[in-house]
């Protein structure tokens, strides 16, 4: 069996789209598992990058509309902050957030 680097959670996902009624989100269950199952075997090194990058852009053309509602800005600041942080716990250095407060995972 091909995949593993997620644990194979797009299977669980799947099986669990057969126990939903609904059938909006039983199609979004499905969907997503044939999503992360592309990403799980990308990264685990069974497909190539193009193949995992067009079942993406597929899921997210269909399930995630981006409009005025959602700030992107916003949304890269965030992550931006986020990976930040983790890399200054991966390199067990101090830091100082927005407020200047400092942060030290020594």
């Amino acid at each position: 069996m091909s995949g593993g680097a997620m644990d194979y959670v797009y299977g669980r996902i799947y099986d669990l789209s057969y126990q939903e009624n609904d059938p909006i989100i039983k199609k979004l269950l499905i969907d997503l598992s044939e999503y992360l199952h592309a990403e799980e075997w990308w990264l685990s090194g069974d497909t190539c990058k193009e193949t995992y990058m067009e079942e993406r852009k597929k899921f997210k053309d269909k399930w995630i509309k981006l409009d005025s509602k959602v700030n992107i800005d916003e949304f890269i600041s965030e992550e931006l902050e986020r990976v930040k942080k983790e890399l200054y716990e991966a390199l067990d250095v101090k830091w100082y957030d927005e407020d200047g407060e400092e942060h030290d995972y020594a």
